[in-house]
């Protein structure tokens, strides 16, 4: 008797592979949590945005004509800042 079914044929199998005479049981591999050097450093990156914004706004009257270029130059500033980090 094959140990192949329909549905590993197409790709998705259900954990059990033939090597050999005996079946093998795969483990689940998926994880519950992200690792710690992972997660979302909020306190770093409210420090990133916090020091962009007063250094390229200190000083600024508002200027409606300037407003949209200035907050996309800055938005992509700091998502740069934050992904070097």
């Amino acid at each position: 008797m094959s140990m192949i079914s329909r549905s590993s044929v197409t790709g998705s199998s259900f954990g059990i592979k033939n090597i050999g005479l005996y079946p093998v049981k795969l483990q689940n591999t998926y994880k519950l949590k992200p690792d710690p050097s992972e997660l979302f450093k909020r306190g770093s990156v409210s420090y990133v945005m916090q020091e962009v914004l007063a250094e390229f706004l200190d000083g600024e009257k508002y200027n409606h004509a300037q407003c949209r270029t200035l907050s996309q130059m800055l938005t992509d500033l700091i998502k740069t800042r934050v992904k070097d980090m």
